[in-house]
Order: structure tokens, then sequence, then C-alpha cells
């Protein structure tokens, strides 16, 4: 029979003094800049001085007393346990009345909550330096809980946050790797806070006590025949939270279950929660009814836990004291938890403390508490309490301490009563301690068990448990979640007993990233078998990553996916000497060579598979089809290596190859060497994108011949000589290359010292900055049309341009830069080979447009390119490329005098152009055309023309020229600019305007008609005649009106109307003539119209002519009145008032003589 093992569960999330709950948005990057992470000195002394109120140093239990039958009835069910006396033990449990009360329900396992087996789940057991990788979830894995069996078998079993699970994962190798086991799917709800227990004796079972909804759900499986069902202990509306649970095994051979649980009960005025206890005798299958632990105040949702040793049950919980001040209390039970002692309070002090954690010696009389207390943001402990006889008396202690955040402790106790183990979070890291059972007041200083500050600041708890098989020294295990370089939230483990990685046994890996996912096929076989012919030794790995396509080669199995070698001497690349588990239980199968994630994975892979002093990975994708391949699709090729054909034409751009190498050298190694077995690879931009995470990087400025390169003599001299640097590799490989092709032929490859590429950048950025926008563009263009060109003319190499510059541009601070280059490039490229064919090789290209010839590419910039980014090369190519300032000749307007021409009457043509470009125009033609059914061609005149000789940038020119329309009608007129085409304009495809509509009216003879004329025939010599004339156009153009009056006075305004202003004083012409001309602009006739206006003595009011007594008493009758202007006779003035003034007037004009009224 199996030994029982203890087990620990993580319920809460604490940060700060604040819960997290699900749904938060708080982020590990956000918790780290708002606490200040430190690293204080630990201390293992009490921290007295912040404490709020006096600590007991003893506490006191009150214990239940049980009568004389019931402690004999729990003496002998104690003994029948022991004994596994299953019959004993149901009779015993029948005399206590505890089958009375009795409860449970079974949940149907053909609906959610479901056991499965999730597909895109695989195992853990990647290495990340000592800590393993337990959890390789779809999204993150958080909140784990662990436990062990008594033959060291591990569980571990945590949140996936984001897809309705838990998973639950085993190792049977003491956690050095782990299996994905089964999930437990929640449907429509997420289970959630896992708890987890083994427990072993007569029955073996597995345990997993979890949050469904507002339900408690307890999965329980059979170890020994692997059935399991799902027991639905409780349910309750308002919710049951942070479940716990545990089992009085290894004490007992026929053991209890046990599990507490916060229920939510509704208040008259709020919500609160209950703490409480149910226990199954019969392996978890029923349930007893809930007993109450604890009300806490405030509708606090209390955190608790559970265990138990020493003959004695304990449940601690915290609860709310008042506002911020929460305290941890503990009960025990003695008779497996029919009844409980009353409450004892732990550290009850002002300061916040809460989340606490029990566990208790098995067979022993020790039992401890641990919980966090808070003092300030950023600023918490762990606190202890510990009993050493069964819980009748506490006394206070502590756990190392700093001014950093420690919170969420984890205790578990030794099988072999020995020790009692903790872990806690710190600043995210975890911490691990432990004291001696018999002395839990004494704690011995922290270990570090994560190798990397990235436990997670949001589920902080870490889980222990104890494996039974290891020593007393290394039996502690400990699980936690993690948040590395922002993926998602993983749960890593680490025990004493692990190891770590043995260190490499061989000097070289050397790693092909093999795509002949393409018509490349053919050459990928020849290149595997010069591999083989050398192979693997003791001191050289040679591993491939081999894509193959359907339809090019059909040799070796024609098999057509991806599968990984580790290449033997004399291997050939069939699919039986594949490697067949690449670490998830599966071997070869398809994949996307152009995902930066496959090459990750294969490098990680490899390094983690075949351990070596030193890396070299080699990008393998050359031939000229492949090119075409490129150009096809019409993708860059300095931006971009490793197409596969099946991935819709997918690669990697240099953005993807140096952000996976980043991420290889964070998670693995660095890579030492990385080649490019490609065409055009050797150029500054490509080296700028991995600098930081390489050593050496190879590559060619050319295009590279079909074979590309010879593997069987470059491997044959690694394995010669396995102790070379990579610099000396690299170096081999291109001295091979060149002796492979020759030197006639034309090929390049060069060797690049990464650790200079930054001084090289910052030598090209100055180098580019002082030519940009210098007043030598036509000396820098002749130097680049000398410069050694490439297969795309827009690669040159940058020495050979440099070393033209420096002579044939006339400043010295150019001239300077460019010999600074060219040091530094002689720094960077460290071995070269080039063929006769191309003599000005040096081994770094870039790219550079033989504009206007070529044109700049728009994707290169910073987005795209690193390079561009950080140098001032893409504003110089800018500025050299950019085309010159041209003239851009539009036409504006068309328009006609009159806008309505007459048929057989000369118009007057007005064409206005604009020159809208940045460049001057000289010479040129503007035509106008009376009348096109097309926009006119090329070369075609005009009716109407005119040379110009010159227009300026921004400025407009309006010809203006006539043309007599023969017959009346619609015509389209159009107007053209440039017609010959003399101008080199931006745009040669906007000279023309048109069509633009005109009517030609016919000829008319009928002169104008006034119709009518209104006006004031006799007036005031002090008042004006309003005159307005009514006339229309039998020709139906537009008419004019002329105005003006041969006998004196004034025409006021314009138009039809318009007012007549005499002379103001006499004598008077009777009648004055004001004459209109109408002129019509179709007819151009004129009907010409006198009009008689009789103008009288101011003071003659009656218009009889002469002034008199009777005009007085005109004046006099309406004295005081007031109007218009003339509103009456009376009004002599005119100012609208009858009064003194009109008085005045009749006075001083009093018989005299004018014009009379009466005539007229």
């Amino acid at each position: 029979m199996r030994k029982i093992v203890l087990f620990v569960v993580i319920i809460g999330v604490i940060v700060g003094g604040f819960q997290i709950t699900k749904g938060q948005t708080v982020t590990e990057e956000k918790l780290k800049e708002e606490k200040a992470v430190t690293s204080g000195q630990e201390s293992l002394q009490p921290r007295g001085e912040l404490k709020r109120k006096d600590l007991k140093t003893i506490i006191t239990c009150k214990s239940t007393k049980l009568n004389q039958r019931e402690a004999k009835l729990i003496h002998d069910l104690k003994a029948a346990k022991e004994a596994g006396d299953e019959r004993a033990v149901k009779i015993i449990e029948k005399k206590l009345g505890w089958t009375k009360s009795l409860s449970s329900k079974f949940k149907n396992t053909s609906l959610p909550p479901q056991r499965v087996i999730r597909e895109n789940l695989t195992n853990g057991g990647e290495k990340w330096g000592e800590d393993i990788l337990v959890s390789v979830p779809t999204w993150s894995s958080i909140k784990p809980a662990i436990a062990s069996t008594s033959d060291g078998i591990l569980f571990v079993v945590d949140e996936d946050a984001d897809a309705n699970y838990l998973d639950i994962y085993m190792s049977t190798d003491n956690g050095n790797t782990w299996n994905y086991y089964f999930s437990i799917y929640g449907g429509d709800n997420d289970p959630v806070n896992p708890s987890i227990v083994v427990g072993e004796g007569s029955e073996d079972w597995l345990f997993i006590a979890y949050e469904l909804g507002n339900d408690l759900y307890v999965y329980r499986e059979n170890l020994d025949t692997g059935d399991y069902d799902f027991i639905l202990v409780v349910s309750n509306p308002v919710g049951v939270k942070h479940p716990q649970i545990c089992v009085d095994s290894p004490e007992f051979s026929y053991w209890y279950v046990y599990i507490t649980y916060a229920f939510g009960i509704i208040g008259a005025k709020q919500d609160y929660w209950e703490v409480r206890f149910q226990r199954s005798t019969d392996f978890g299958a029923t349930w007893s009814s809930p007993i109450t632990i604890a009300t806490p105040a405030y509708g606090h949702l209390p955190r608790l836990d559970i265990d138990y040793g020493g003959d004695n049950l304990y449940i601690a919980y915290d609860n709310e004291y008042g506002p911020d001040d929460h305290d941890v209390y503990v009960r025990r039970s003695v008779d497996f938890g029919n009844t409980w002692d009353p409450a004892v309070a732990l550290g009850y002090t002002t300061d916040d403390e809460y989340d606490p954690r029990v566990a208790a010696t098995n067979g022993g009389s020790t039992v401890v508490v641990a919980y966090t207390r808070f003092y300030a943001d950023s600023d918490s402990d762990i606190v202890l309490y510990y009993s050493t006889d069964n819980g009748n008396t506490w006394n206070y202690s502590f756990l190392p301490w700093t001014y950093d955040d420690e919170k969420t402790v984890d205790l578990v106790v030794s099988q072999s009563y020995g020790r009692i183990h903790a872990a806690f979070w710190r600043a995210w890291d975890v911490r691990y301690t432990w004291a001696s059972y018999s002395d839990p007041s004494s704690w011995e200083p922290t270990i570090l068990i994560n190798e990397d500050n990235w436990v997670s600041g949001i589920y902080t708890r870490p889980t222990i448990t104890v494996n039974p098989t290891q020593t007393l020294e290394e039996e502690a295990c400990i699980a936690w979640t993690d948040y590395r370089f922002g993926i998602p939230y993983r749960v890593y483990f680490d025990a004493a007993y692990i190891p770590p990685p043995p260190p490499p046994t061989k000097h070289w890996t050397f790693m092909v990233y093999m795509d002949g996912d393409n018509n490349l096929e053919s050459a990928a076989i020849d290149d595997f078998l010069e591999m083989a012919s050398v192979g693997s030794n003791s001191d050289v790995n040679i591993v491939v990553q081999f894509d193959r396509i359907p339809g090019y080669d059909t040799s070796y199995g024609d098999w057509t996916i991806c599968h990984r070698f580790y290449i033997t001497p004399g291997m050939v690349p069939t699919e039986d000497n594949a490697i067949s588990d690449w670490g998830d239980g599966s071997g070869g199968r398809e994949v996307n060579m152009g995902d930066p994630q496959t090459l990750i994975d294969f490098v990680k892979w490899a390094m983690s598979n075949y351990p070596a002093d030193n890396y070299v990975l080699v990008l393998w994708n050359h031939g000229n089809g492949w090119r075409e391949a490129m150009e096809a699709r019409g993708r860059f090729p300095l931006k971009a290596v490793c197409w596969d054909d099946t991935s819709a034409g997918d690669s990697l751009v240099m953005e993807e190859v140096g952000d996976a190498l980043e991420i290889i050298e964070n998670q693995s190694e660095q890579v030492d060497l990385v080649g490019f077995d490609a065409c055009l690879m050797g150029m500054v931009e490509v080296a700028y994108e991995i600098k930081d995470h390489a050593l050496v990087m190879v590559g060619s400025e050319e295009t590279e011949p079909w074979d590309g390169w010879p593997y069987d003599t470059i491997l044959a001299d690694l394995v010669a000589t396995p102790t070379m640097t990579p610099s000396d590799l690299a170096c081999v490989i291109i001295n091979r290359y060149g002796d492979s092709y020759g030197a006639t032929s034309g090929t390049t490859l060069s060797a690049f010292d990464l650790t200079n590429i930054s001084n090289l950048a910052s030598a090209i950025s100055s180098f580019a900055d002082l030519m940009n926008s210098s007043p030598y563009k036509t000396e820098i263009a002749t130097c680049r049309s000398g410069s050694q060109e490439y297969y795309y003319s827009s690669h040159i190499d940058l020495y050979h341009f440099a070393d033209l510059v420096s002579t044939g541009v006339p400043d010295s601070a150019i001239q300077s830069a460019a010999n600074n280059v060219k040091t530094e490039i002689s720094n960077t490229i460290f071995c070269e080979f080039h063929g006769s064919q191309l003599p000005d090789s040096h081994g770094v290209a870039i790219y550079f447009p033989n504009c206007p010839d070529d044109s700049l590419d728009p994707d290169y910039n910073a987005s795209v390119i690193d390079f561009a980014s950080d140098t001032q090369w893409d504003e110089f190519l800018g500025w050299y490329c950019a085309p010159p300032e041209l003239p851009d000749l539009i036409v504006t307007s068309i328009t006609t005098d009159p806008t309505q021409p007459v048929e057989g009457e000369p118009v007057t043509i007005f064409v206005t152009v604009e020159n809208q470009g940045p460049g001057d125009a000289s010479g040129f033609y503007i035509d106008w055309y009376h009348h096109l059914d097309a926009p006119p061609s090329l070369y075609q005149v005009g009716d109407v023309f005119e040379y110009v000789p010159f227009l300026a940038a921004g400025a407009t020119y309006t010809m203006t020229g006539t043309f007599t329309y023969s017959t009346a009608g619609d015509y389209n007129m159009y107007a053209q600019v440039d017609t010959e085409q003399t101008v080199i304009e931006l745009d040669e495809n906007n000279n023309v305007l048109g069509p633009q509509a005109v009517e030609v009216l016919p000829q008319c003879t009928t002169p104008p008609i006034i119709e009518n004329i209104s006006f004031d025939d006799c007036i005031s010599e002090l008042c004006v005649s309003d005159i307005c004339v009514t006339a229309y156009d039998p020709c139906g153009g537009n008419l004019t009106y002329t105005w003006y009056t041969p006998d004196g006075g004034n025409i006021v305004g314009s138009g039809q109307c318009v007012q007549f202003d005499p002379p103001d004083t006499p004598p008077h012409i009777c009648p004055y003539q004001v004459i209109v001309e109408v002129t019509s602009d179709a007819s151009g006739l004129t009907t010409t119209e006198t009009i008689p206006i009789y103008v009288k003595l101011a003071g003659d009011v009656n218009g009889d002519g002469v002034v008199n007594v009777l005009d007085k008493i005109i004046v006099r009758n309406n004295f005081g009145t007031s109007g218009e202007p003339g509103w009456i006779e009376a009004d002599t003035n005119c100012d609208g008032v009858i009064n003194v003034l009109d008085k005045i007037i009749v006075r001083d004009q009093f018989g005299q003589i004018g014009c009379s009224c009466s005539v007229y």
C-alpha cells in the first residue's frame, strides 16, 4: 500500500494589500512600475517597531470537552481507521450518529463539468535554467496547486484563464519532465480556484475541488482503477468561494476527506460570507451537512485553509475586525470535524492581516499558521504562529523579512516529521525557507527559487508540497505562476533535487534551417548528402530541419512535409532516419518556414537536445529560379529570406529574423554564428538587424550559385578542428566557398564581426548626413554610377562607393567621412572572397538605387528595417532620388466676352493657364478650339493660339484673342497648353481643359422695347424724382441702361432705376429732360426715351407757378404733421416735417414766379 503525502493549494491573489479579481486590467509591467522593487537585506529578527498592539507570546486555546462516551468512541474510531477496518469504522460512525446527517449530490458526467483531452495542449518539460516549464496552455495558466503520491508522482492543476478549463499535468520522474494528463471543462462557466490532494491507504484517490459558477464541485479519481466522477458538494445562488480540501491520511489507512469554503448569504443590508465545513467518510462519494465555522463581519469574503495532523483538524481563516483591518483566526476539531473548539485570534493587531495557510504534522504535535501582514504599500511580511502541543497554546514567530513585499505564503510539513517548508512571494521572486518541526520559531535564510525575476505580480502565490522519495534536505517541491518576457502566464516548477543542466559536452552544434519547400528541393537534397558525408561526431552536432515540396524531386521517398534530422555519417534523407519525437510526442509535420515561431521552435529544440559550447545557424534558401519567384511576388530581397511556397509564399523578413534570434537568446542561448546560404544577404542592413543577437554573420553580396555552400569541406574542417572559434569557422566557410567556385567566378562571400556593426552604422550615418543636401549631387552621382553593382543594380559595394567619393567629391569633410566608412568596413569584414568578375567587391553591400534610372523603394524605411530607423542613410537616399523641380502646366479657365456670342459678331476669347509645378516653364503654345467633338490631340493647332516664352513656377498667364462664330448654335470649346510638348512636366496628362459649352445666339434687328416708365413729374427744387424703366430685349440678350440730362441737374444711381436731383436754385427749365438709352448686348441696338420733369419753386406749394398766400395757407393747415420726405406739397424742403422751415421758405420766396406744374 502506498504511503500518503500532503498537499498545498493556491486560492487567492493579493497584490500590495488589495485583491486582484478576474477581469481587472492590471498588468505585470504596471505593477512593477508602481511598486519599488528593492533588494533589501533579509532580517531574521522580529519587526517589533511596527507592531500596533502587544502580541501575545502565548495564546491559549479553550478546548471543547467531549463526554466520556464520545471520547471513548473517538478513541476507538481512530484505532479502526489506523487499522483500515472499514466495518468497525462504519459501526462507530453510526454510534456517533454521523450517518444521520449525510447528504450528497452526484453530477452526470455527460454534461459539463467534463473530463476531456485537449488536442492543442502539449507536454511540458522545457527547461529555463534550472526552472522547468509545467504547462503549455492555449492561453494563460494561473493559480497552480500541487500534490504528490507516496511514490513520488507529482500532480499540478492550474486554471487556463481564458478557456473554461482546469488543466492537470503529471510528472512520473520527480518533476524533471511534465506530461499533460487531462482537463476539466466547465462549459459556459470558468472552473476556478482549484485545490488538489491525494489520499492513500485502503483506497487511493486524487481529489480536485473547485468553483464552477455558484457551485462547489469535487473531481475524484481512483488512482488504482482509473475510475472518476464529479461530485456537486454544494450549490448556492450567492456563490461558493475559495474551496480548500484535505485528507487525514497517512495517519489513517481508512481516511476521511475534508473541505472548507466561503458560503455566500443574502443579508438584510448586504450579502456576507460564512466559513463552512463538510466531511466525507466514503472517499468523497457523499458529504455531511455543512457546519458554519465563522461568520465574518462587514460582508468580508474570507481567505481560508484546512489541514489535518496530530489527531486534530484545523481551519485557519481571516476576518474583518474593521475597515482595512483583517485578523487571522484558527479553529480546531478533535473529533474529525464533528465539533469545533472556539476560535483563537492570532496576531490581533491594527495592521491588516490576511490570507492564512495552515499545516500540521502527521502523527506529531506541531501545527503552524502563516499569513500576510500589511504595513504599507510595497511592504508586507509573513507572520507565523505555531503550536507544539496540538493547538492548545500558540506562539508568535515570523519568516525572514525585508522591506520589500513578502506575501502569499504556502506551507507543507515533512512526512518524516523533520521539517516545515514554506514558500512565498517577494518582489517578483519565489523564496523558500524551512524550520525544524520541533522548533518552528527559528527559520533559515531564504533561497531564491526562480532563475529570472518574472514571477507573476498578480497571481503571486507559489504552491509547495514534498516528494517523499527524496531526502529531507531535498524533498520540497514548488510550482508558481510565471510571466516571462510578456508571453502568456505559464506554470513553472523547481525542487532542491532537480540538478542544474549538464554542461555542454560538444564544441559545436551546426544547425541548418533548410527551406526546400520550393523549386530548390533537389539542391537541398544535395546539400543534405554533403553534410552526411561528414556527419556528427563526439565534438560536433549537425542538426537539420528540412522542409520539402511536391512536384520537384521524388527521391528518398518523396515525402513532402518537414522533418528534423540529427545527421550521422552516411545518412540519407528518408523519413525512417528522421527524428520521431520533437519533444511533443510527434515527429515530422507540415510547417511554415516563413513563420518566425517555426525558426524559434527549431533552434530552441536543437539547443536543448544537442547542447554545445558554440552554435551556428544557417538560413538556407538560394538559386536563380527562386530569385525570379521573389521578383514575381513584388517582394524586395534585402528584407526577406526563407520563402515557403506551400504557405502562401510566406517568408522571414529581417525584422522577424532579428526578433526570433532575440527570443532564442533570452529563452535558450545566443547563436554565435548566423550564416545565410542565400542570395544577396551580405548587406549592412541585414547585419544591423541581427547585430545584438549573434557574434558573426556570413553572407554574400552577390547571388549564390545553385550548389550554395560546400558543406562537405566546411564540416570536414570543423570536425577536424572542433576547437575553432566562431570567427575561425566563418573564415573556413568563406575559404572553402572560394575554393569551390574559383578565383575567376562571379561569386562573393564575407564574414561580418557583428560587434562592430554599430560603429560602421554610425560612420555611414555621418557620411550620409554630410552628403545630404550638399551642392555635390552631380559628383556623388558620378561616384554612384561607377560603383560595383550586383544582381540587383540597387545593391552596390559600400567600400567601393566610399572610396570613389573620397577622391571624387571636392569637400574635405565628406572625404574624411568616406575614409572613416572604409576604416570601419575593414574593422567589420574580417574574411572576404570575391571572384575576378566582381573586382571591386569588399564584403559589404548597401542599398543605393541609381536614380533616376532606378526608383527608391518605398519599403526602405524605419518601419521595415532598423538600419533605416537608426541612421541618416534613408534620408540621404530620399534627397538623392528626389525628382527634379519640374513645371506642371494646366488650363484653369476658358471665358468669352460676351458670354453668349452672336453669330457673325466678334467674340473675345480668354484662356488662363497656370504653372502649378515647382519649376519654371519656357517656350510653349496655348491653343483654343471653338468646337471639338473630342479632346484635341498633341500638335493640333487651335482657332486662337499664342506662344508663351516663359512662365515662372506658381504664375498664371491669360491668352486673349478674338473669334467670330458664323452660325448660331451650341458649341464645345477646348483649350490646350504645351500643345507641341516642348516642356518636360511633372504631369504630361493634365494639359487640356474642356469640353466647355457655349451657346451662340442668332442675329436680331429688333431694338429693346421700353414697356413702362415711372417717375415724379413735378418736384420741388429741394426734392428728387425717382425714375424706373421697365424694358425687355426681343433678341434675348442682356440690357444695359445709360442715363443723362442735358439741361442740368444730376442723375443719381444706375441701372433700371435712378434719381433725378435738380438744381437747388432758380431759374428752372420747364421742363427738365432726362434721357435713358436701353441697349441690347445681343443685337447691339438701342432704344432712347426722353422723360420730362417739372421743377417748381420750393415755396410754390400748390404748383401754380407763383408763391402767394395760398401756399402759406397750405403750410399753416398742415403745420406740425410729418411723414416721408416730400410726402405732401407742404413739405417744401422734403425733410419729412411741416415746420417753421417750410414757413420760412414760403416767406423768402413770396411773390416769386417759376414753373407751373399745372401746365403739365
